[in-house]
């Protein structure tokens, strides 16, 4: 599972060197097929990350994005960011990231020995992935599963799922979850995906 979630690192262009169809109402009620709103992108290393009404509040200088809104658009632009950030920190950067973005327990001490053991030289801009939108398969007030969508410069599509957690006021990747970082080739994008468009 953290080795997935590393491999995603040579998924979205980087170069190391080494050292179910959910319903469209949650728990609460809550539409989970409703899109963020007054979407902007902001430019992650060769790729975008979504920024709107529903988050992120703040992206900091080592390029960790927080605050985002306790609901399933939160959710949904909370994976959208989190592991691409992850991903694409550079070498001085990825240790605030990591503690500001993904929930402490043993998967999360993996990914940071492994990150640890590599330096990054470049992002291939060609292999970046192109954010699309997501979809929610599961979603309570306290965790949330959600599939990301991306296309690459080659027509490919992908879809990745992020297991999320509401955690000290924020939205967080659990890299314990069984299915975290799982990424699979796929035809089309889902018509239940929720597009993130700019606005």
């Amino acid at each position: 599972m953290v080795a997935a979630m590393v491999a995603g690192l040579v998924a979205a262009g980087v170069t190391v060197a080494g050292c179910s169809s959910p319903d469209d109402q949650g728990e609460s009620g809550v539409d989970v097929s409703a899109p963020p709103t007054n979407v902007t992108w902001q430019q992650v290393g060769p790729a975008q990350a979504p920024k709107a009404d529903q988050g992120p509040v703040k992206t900091g200088s080592s390029g960790e994005a927080v605050g985002f809104e306790h609901s399933p658009q939160g959710v949904g632009l909370a994976a959208m960011n989190t592991p691409l950030r992850v991903a694409l920190a550079g070498d001085q950067s990825w240790p605030v990231v990591i503690r500001e973005s993904v929930v402490p327990n043993r998967a999360r001490d993996e990914l940071v020995n492994d990150r640890a053991a590599y330096q990054v030289t470049e992002f291939d801009r060609d292999l970046a992935p192109q954010l699309a939108g997501y979809r929610i398969t599961d979603y309570t007030d306290a965790a949330a599963g959600v599939e990301v969508f991306a296309s690459y410069s080659d027509q490919s599509k992908s879809s990745s799922f992020y297991q999320m957690v509401w955690s000290s006021g924020d939205w967080k990747l659990d890299l314990s979850a069984d299915k975290a970082g799982t990424v699979s080739s796929i035809d089309q994008f889902p018509d239940e995906m929720v597009k993130v468009a700019k606005a």
